[in-house]
């Protein structure tokens, strides 16, 4: 069976994917345990859930927490691919623990050929989505179906199949299915509009933001890295404090630091001393400009006009959206390309919305940012 598979999701460069030691993402996690608990044993329910934030937030760590907490309530976790939200035969396949390559990748293309005729196109559509209603229901096992990366959703899904996966949630989310099925996606903090592009938009209390760290969880992670990784010798307070001045609660910038400090202690069989303190924080500082530096700095334009809107709003770190926009404006940007400008800064983490409706730069990118002005 599918749900006695290990968790398909593994730690990647500059530690993005699955964290070694896990703490936090309560907000998520806690109503999650409870839902599948509840919807497994009356045998029916469940609902969409997308989960929001910057590259580096820890998502993947988090759908990994996801499938290890849907095994262990019994559920069948399916890390499922694109071509399984609309099409039936992939679908299918993934549920029994199959290659989705045995079906037959044609169909989704042919939908979106110029000279197939409306009447058939409409047909095959039909079609698909009857048949991904009988997929859904067929057998007992509670489904925990997890996409990651799914602000690509708008990209990958061809045209023809936007009412397919439209019904496809909503049969989820209304939990009148014969067995449970749970949709989760995480995504980057714009990963929603996709989802509306894509025919299909989601109850705000169905959109999660992932948070940040609290320095408890940041002082949790740091210790185990260095005492059980890095076989630390004595009290580790020092060391965790140090760190988390300079990650503040951004989960890549806490398990690189982390993943650093043990390594460093496993060299000097676990003593940890002021001058290798200061090793492991100029080692993190690098990691966290290469972060910057290829991934902000990378793909946001105009960071310049940016930096220049948060040094005017100083002491305030509040920025409205409408003086951000006037400044790109002012730089020589059309509205339209103001537009996808601001856009950019809120998919890559340079702002985040604030609970009043402005967006402030959170405070590791905002040491980062004026670093590197």
């Amino acid at each position: 069976m599918k749900h006695k598979f290990p968790s398909p999701y593994r730690n990647g460069d500059l530690g993005i994917g699955a964290s070694r030691h896990f703490h936090g993402r309560t907000h998520i996690l806690s109503p999650l345990r409870k839902l599948l608990t509840k919807a497994k044993e009356a045998g029916h329910g469940g609902t969409t859930l997308l989960v929001e934030g910057p590259g580096g937030s820890g998502k993947v760590a988090l759908l990994d927490q996801c499938w290890k907490m849907g095994v262990s309530l019994g559920w069948n976790p399916i890390d499922i691919s694109w071509e399984s939200l609309w099409h039936p035969a992939c679908l299918s396949a993934q549920i029994r623990g199959e290659d989705v390559g045995v079906c037959n990748p044609d169909h989704s293309w042919t939908l979106t050929d110029p000279v197939l005729d409306t009447l058939r196109r409409g047909r095959m559509v039909e079609s698909f989505a009857h048949k991904m209603d009988q997929v859904l229901g067929e057998g007992t096992t509670p489904l925990l179906l997890l996409r990651r990366k799914a602000h690509y959703i708008s990209e990958r899904l061809p045209p023809s199949m936007a009412s397919v996966i439209r019904q496809f949630l909503h049969r989820i989310e209304s939990g009148n299915i014969n067995r449970p099925v749970v949709f989760i996606a995480a995504g980057n903090p714009l990963t929603h509009r996709g989802f509306q592009k894509a025919g299909y938009t989601l109850s705000s209390k169905n959109i999660k933001d992932i948070g940040w760290l609290s320095q408890d969880e940041e002082r949790a992670i740091i210790r185990d890295w260095m005492v059980e990784d890095g076989n630390a010798q004595g009290d580790t307070t020092e060391w965790e404090e140090a760190m988390i001045k300079e990650t503040c609660g951004f989960a890549l910038f806490t398990s690189s630091y982390a993943h650093d400090a043990a390594e460093h202690l496993r060299s000097y069989g676990g003593i940890m001393t002021d001058a290798g303190l200061r090793q492991v924080l100029a080692k993190g500082r690098k990691s966290i400009n290469f972060h910057f530096n290829h991934y902000i700095f990378g793909h946001s334009d105009h960071v310049d006009i940016l930096l220049q809107c948060i040094h005017e709003s100083s002491p305030n770190p509040y920025l409205y959206k409408s003086d951000v926009i006037e400044a790109l404006i002012s730089s020589s940007c059309d509205r339209w390309e103001a537009e996808k400008v601001f856009d950019g800064y809120l998919r890559y983490g340079a702002l985040v919305e604030s609970e009043h409706g402005s967006y402030v730069p959170p405070q590791s990118i905002y040491h980062a940012m004026t670093n590197n002005a």
